[in-house]
């Protein structure tokens, strides 16, 4: 292969590696299963499911960073778990207001990932943390997909980037009357911001955050964790 051809490759790989983890964060909170991380409208993720992606994310992110071209930044495991939840939830809620505009669930064809297209990242993992990584991008790709095709349902949404906007917008609305549970322990408000475990504010998740770690005294706090309880080590 030329390097030309190579440089484009891993230039698309580096793309899509960044979209992954660009989901939008939107919900409400309230009891919740024991067993569960978070509970949408009698749709129940589960705190293994949680903990699986959450560790394969985490696995990932320095080798998303060196794909980029980035520095790798050492976060907290709990931030990372609270992104991997919201993100699970997002897709729910998606799924849910598409079919209440009328919007066909996808099929699975629609919105598969190539494993290829992420070798640069997966050929670093075990099987395990693998797969459950292809299975988050593949959630993140159908909420995209599916909040793109909300937006075009409504006034003004035919361009294509409009139309994620407004079908943000709208799967935020439609969020408020949703049955929704999260699990205290995973540090979500009620709008799927970031609080401590003892519900004080902290940073709020904004739409296509990873994890904040720009503060120095959080950046300290973060070193001064445990290996178990950081992410991206």
């Amino acid at each position: 292969m030329r390097l030309g051809s190579r440089s484009s490759s891993r230039r698309r790989r580096s793309q899509a590696l960044a979209a992954c983890v660009g989901v939008a964060l939107l919900g409400a909170c309230g009891d919740i299963h024991p067993g569960a991380a978070a509970d949408v409208a009698g749709y129940r993720i589960s705190m293994g499911q949680a903990d699986a992606y959450t560790h394969a994310f985490c696995k990932a992110l320095p080798l998303i960073a060196v794909a980029n071209g980035q520095a790798n930044t050492v976060t907290a495991a709990q931030g990372a778990r609270a992104y991997v939840v919201g993100a699970l939830v997002q897709n729910r809620l998606t799924e849910l207001a598409a079919q209440q505009v009328g919007v066909s669930l996808p099929a699975p064809a629609d919105y598969a990932v190539d494993p290829k297209q992420y070798e640069v990242v997966t050929n670093d993992l075990s099987s395990t943390d693998a797969a459950d990584f292809l299975a988050l991008v593949t959630k993140s790709k159908e909420t995209s997909l599916l909040l793109t095709e909300i937006g075009q349902t409504m006034p003004k949404g035919t361009n294509p980037t409009d139309a994620q906007r407004i079908g943000r917008s709208y799967v935020a609305n439609f969020a408020k009357s949703v049955d929704i549970s999260i699990d205290p322990r995973i540090g979500l408000s009620s709008d799927l911001g970031s609080v401590d475990r003892s519900g004080s504010l902290s940073v709020a998740v904004s739409d296509g955050a990873v994890i904040p770690t720009a503060d120095p005294a959080l950046s300290k706090a973060v070193a001064a964790l445990p290996a178990e309880q950081t992410c991206g080590a």
